[in-house]
């Protein structure tokens, strides 16, 4: 007996392994591709005494080191990507106007100072605030559109 939670979970899975397939066929018309121009590369006569078949052939090798590259990246990506991101200057802004703030700070407030500051524009307030509390769990949402920089040891009264 399936219930949606499996069914969505068994697509998943088909998907993924669609993805996979796909890339793989990918992979192989690829490897087609520059196995074929390395054979045309071979046949250029040997009449001409530029060096553009050599450079061709040094043009085919970096995009072959490129692509592999690309293939040896994609075979290594996780499905799903983790939420934890690095801290890119606007989030470090706003904590830092979060922590120069003793009281609770509106988030419309809080991201026009931080776009002020950084000359940055910020389309989605309730998703970079999402963010950066994902990123340093001392900032909290005390209510609704407000927030604060609680420092560990303070929040005890």
């Amino acid at each position: 007996m399936f219930d949606e939670r499996a069914a969505l979970k068994m697509r998943l899975e088909q998907i993924q392994d669609l993805e996979l397939r796909i890339i793989q066929e990918f992979q192989k018309e690829r490897d087609l591709i520059f196995h074929r121009i390395r054979e045309l590369d071979d046949e250029v006569p040997a009449v001409s005494v530029t060096a553009k078949p050599q450079t061709a052939m040094t043009e085919v090798k970096k995009d072959l080191e490129k692509s592999e590259g690309i293939a040896s990246k994609t075979n290594n990506l996780p499905l799903v990507q983790s939420s934890k991101r690095n801290h890119t200057d606007l989030t470090k802004e706003a904590i830092k106007v979060l922590k120069n703030h003793s009281a609770s700070i509106s988030g419309k407030e809080l991201v026009t100072t931080v776009e002020k500051n950084t000359g940055r524009n910020i389309s989605n307030v309730t998703q970079f605030m999402n963010r950066i509390m994902s990123l340093d769990s001392n900032v909290k949402k005390p209510y609704r559109g407000q927030y604060i920089y609680e420092e560990l040891g303070s929040s005890a009264d």
